[in-house]
């Protein structure tokens, strides 16, 4: 049971990469994503529900213009995060602070939610130039692109182990005999002639430690548009805040 647990999980890791298509915005991602970080950060601050229902409901405006798959996508993301932090808030309903449990679930709702409108409409090396454009230092964003390479990498290479082991199991086996000890063992084994292979990979390029921008967009006349979004935000909050 707890092999099939196991190899459940790293195929959906391993699938990601193969199913997930990202939808093409018109809207520079630095734009998109500062407004989504600046969106989520007054979410956090707003002492009332207001902001964030405007908020909530721009999102699904959003939604409504993407695919049909990914809105199951995204909506299949957010619901589970959001009953989690239902059910974390849910003894507050029962202390006499029910609108707690209920504004802190809408944040949390309307956070995931901007990551995941990000994460769709966003591909990850936009991202990571997005990063190099705001001076995130470049080990930040190396231990970040390594992690997420080297995640799907090496659970394609476990997920093949589990399968290589289930078609040569014969009948069932309990827990003492699972083969899960080894897989971890060799998957290990593996990340560390990757990270080496990787290290020489990059000192034979030159690489100096800093991600060089070689795809410079030009801006449309949507991202000027689209710049008074975050004003509009930051005005919006500072009036429902003194209400």
């Amino acid at each position: 049971m707890l092999d099939k647990e196991l190899m459940k999980m790293i195929s959906s890791v391993s699938r990601r990469d193969r199913h997930e298509h990202h939808e093409h915005s018109l809207i520079h991602p630095l734009f998109r994503i500062g407004t989504a970080f600046l969106c989520i950060l007054l979410c956090a601050l707003s002492r009332n529900a207001v902001f964030t229902c405007i908020v909530l409901i721009a999102e699904i405006c959003e939604l409504s213009l993407l695919k049909a798959a990914t809105i199951k996508r995204i909506l299949s993301a957010v619901f589970p995060a959001v009953l989690f932090a239902f059910l974390i808030m849910l003894p507050a309903v029962f202390l006499s602070s029910p609108a707690s449990a209920l504004t802190i679930s809408m944040k949390a709702a309307a956070s995931i939610t901007l990551l995941a409108l990000i994460n769709a409409e966003t591909d990850w090396k936009e991202i990571t130039a997005c990063l190099a454009m705001m001076h995130v230092p470049g080990i930040v964003i190396f231990i970040m692109d390594s992690t997420i390479n080297f995640l799907v990498l090496l659970s394609h290479f476990a997920n093949q182990m589990l399968e290589a082991i289930q078609v040569r199991a014969v009948g069932r086996s309990s827990w003492k005999e699972s083969q899960i000890g080894g897989v971890l063992g060799t998957v290990y084994l593996k990340s560390q002639k990757m990270a080496d292979a990787a290290g020489e990979a990059m000192i034979c390029r030159g690489f100096a430690g800093e991600y060089q921008i070689y795809e410079h967009r030009i801006l449309h006349w949507l991202d000027w548009i689209y710049l008074s979004v975050p004003s509009a935000a930051a005005v919006l909050f500072i009036l429902l805040e003194k209400l």
